[in-house]
C-alpha cells in the first residue's frame, strides 16, 4: 500500500508546484489585431440639449413585478438573454430574474461561507455558449456558475486580484485587473488576461507594473459588454473598444480625443498621479452598449471638477453619423427628460433604467398638460399605473436610422 500512496501523492504535489510556478512565470504578451475597418468616433460638444423624438422609433416600458421576494434595491447591472431579464442588485447581493414583460421568476441569493455560497456578489454575466449564469465574488475572489434556472453548478478560485471578468470560450474566462497589485502571483502584470476553465493563463495583454501606480477607481458596472454572442472590452482610462475573440483581441472602435487621451505615463509616482487624476484633463468612457445599428456611450469630458458632467452619444454604425449632447429630451420644449445612459442592449433595443420617483415627479408637474408628442403621451399613460413603492422601471427603446 505504501508505494501506491507515494505514486498518488508525488504527482499531485508536482502538478501543484508546476501550476504555482506557471502562475508566477513571465507571460508572453499577445498582439492586438485589427478587425477590418476600424471605426473612429470623434465626439464634439455642439448642443447641451437635443430633442431625441425625431430619432426615436419605439419606446416600451417594463415595470418589474414587486413581491416580497423581488424588491430590487439597486441595479448594478442588467442583461436580457432569451426573453429573460437578469438584474444584479449589489445592495442585497442578489440576482433577480424576470421574464421579458417584467413578471418575477426567481432569484439567486446564497450569502454565506458554505461550499455553494458567496460572501457577496459583485459582478455577473451570462455564458451564452454554455447557457450558464456566472457570478463573481470579489471579496472571496471566486467565480460561481449556475444553470439558467438558478441551480448551483460549480465554484472556482480566481488566482489573482481582478476588477472585471466575463466568460471566455470553452468554459474559460477573460479578466480585467485594473492595475491591481498582482506581483505575488505574476512576475509581469497584465491588465487583460485570458484563462482556460482550470484558471491557467493562456493569453495576456497590456502590461504594467503596479509598483508605479496608485489605486485607480474600479469600473462602474463593467468594462465588458455583450454583443452578438461575443464580449467587447473598454476601460474608463482609454479610448478604444476591443472585441474579445476566441484566439485574439481585436480593435474595432477608437475615440478621437486628440491630446485629451488618458496618459498612463503620468502615473509614475503617487504625487504626480494624484495631481493628474485630480485635474482630469482627459476623457473617460462609460456605459457602452451596442446593437446592429447603434453604438451607445457616455463620456466624462476633461474638466477640473469633483462632479464632472456626463455627455451621451449615439453613433450610427451604418452612416457614421453622431448624436452627442449633455442631455436628451422628449419634445421641442424639453417637456420630458429622456433617460440615459443605456445600461443594456437586447436585439435592436437599447435599455435604460428609470427611477419610479422621477416618473411620478414628472407626472405631478405635467398633470394638466396635453402632449402632441406621442412619446410624452405614452409616458403619461404609463405613469398612471405606478406607485412610489414600485420597483425601478426599464425603458426599452429603438432609434430610427440617422
Amino acid at each position: 500500500m505504501f508505494p501506491m500512496i507515494k505514486k498518488v501523492i508525488f504527482p499531485f504535489l508536482f502538478c501543484s508546484l508546476l501550476i504555482a510556478c506557471n502562475r508566477s512565470a513571465a507571460l508572453k504578451e499577445g498582439a492586438v489585431a485589427e478587425s477590418g475597418e476600424i471605426k473612429v468616433i470623434k465626439p464634439a460638444s455642439t448642443e447641451n440639449t437635443i430633442d431625441i423624438s425625431p430619432y426615436l422609433d419605439t419606446i416600451r416600458y417594463v415595470k418589474l413585478e414587486l413581491t416580497d421576494e423581488s424588491m430590487v434595491g439597486y441595479i448594478q447591472k442588467m442583461m436580457v438573454f432569451e426573453e429573460r431579464i437578469y438584474i444584479l442588485d449589489t445592495h442585497t447581493s442578489s440576482l433577480f430574474v424576470f421574464d421579458i414583460d417584467g413578471n418575477y421568476l426567481f432569484k439567486i441569493f446564497s450569502v454565506g461561507e458554505g461550499p455553494k455560497e458567496y460572501m457577496q456578489v459583485d459582478l455577473f454575466d451570462i455564458d451564452s455558449k454554455k447557457r450558464q449564469i456566472v457570478l463573481t465574488d470579489l471579496m472571496a475572489n471566486r467565480v460561481l456558475r449556475y444553470n439558467l434556472d438558478g441551480h448551483f453548478i460549480s465554484r472556482t478560485k480566481i488566482p489573482f486580484w481582478i476588477d472585471g471578468i466575463v466568460p471566455g470560450h470553452d468554459g474559460g474566462y477573460v479578466m480585467y485587473t485594473n492595475y491591481l497589485n498582482n506581483k505575488s502571483t505574476l512576475k509581469q502584470e497584465y491588465n487583460l488576461l485570458y484563462l482556460d476553465s482550470l484558471m491557467n493563463i493562456t493569453q495576456s495583454y497590456f502590461p504594467y507594473s503596479s509598483e508605479q501606480f496608485i489605486k485607480l477607481t474600479s469600473p462602474q458596472g463593467s468594462v465588458f459588454y455583450p454583443y452578438n454572442g461575443d464580449f467587447y472590452f473598454f476601460t474608463g482610462y482609454g479610448n478604444t473598444i476591443h472585441k474579445v475573440g476566441k484566439e485574439e483581441l481585436s480593435l474595432v472602435y477608437s475615440f478621437d480625443f486628440g491630446d485629451k487621451v488618458f496618459d498612463i505615463s503620468r502615473l509614475t509616482d503617487e504625487k504626480s498621479a494624484k495631481e493628474y487624476l485630480k485635474k482630469k484633463t482627459f476623457y473617460s468612457l462609460y456605459a457602452i452598449q451596442e446593437t446592429d445599428e447603434i453604438l451607445s456611450f457616455s463620456l466624462s469630458e476633461p474638466i477640473d471638477s469633483p462632479l464632472p458632467f456626463l455627455f451621451h452619444g449615439y453613433y450610427s454604425k451604418k452612416t457614421n453619423n453622431l448624436l452627442y449632447s449633455l442631455a436628451f429630451v422628449l419634445g421641442k420644449e424639453g417637456q420630458g427628460q429622456f433617460y440615459t445612459p443605456s445600461i443594456a442592449a437586447y436585439g435592436s433595443w437599447l435599455i435604460a433604467e428609470i427611477a419610479v420617483e422621477s416618473l411620478l415627479s414628472w407626472k405631478e408637474s405635467t398633470q394638466n398638460d396635453r402632449f402632441e408628442n406621442k412619446f410624452l403621451e405614452q409616458r403619461k399613460q404609463f405613469t398612471e399605473s405606478l406607485e412610489i413603492e414600485d420597483n425601478p422601471v426599464l425603458m426599452f427603446y429603438r432609434l430610427k436610422p440617422f
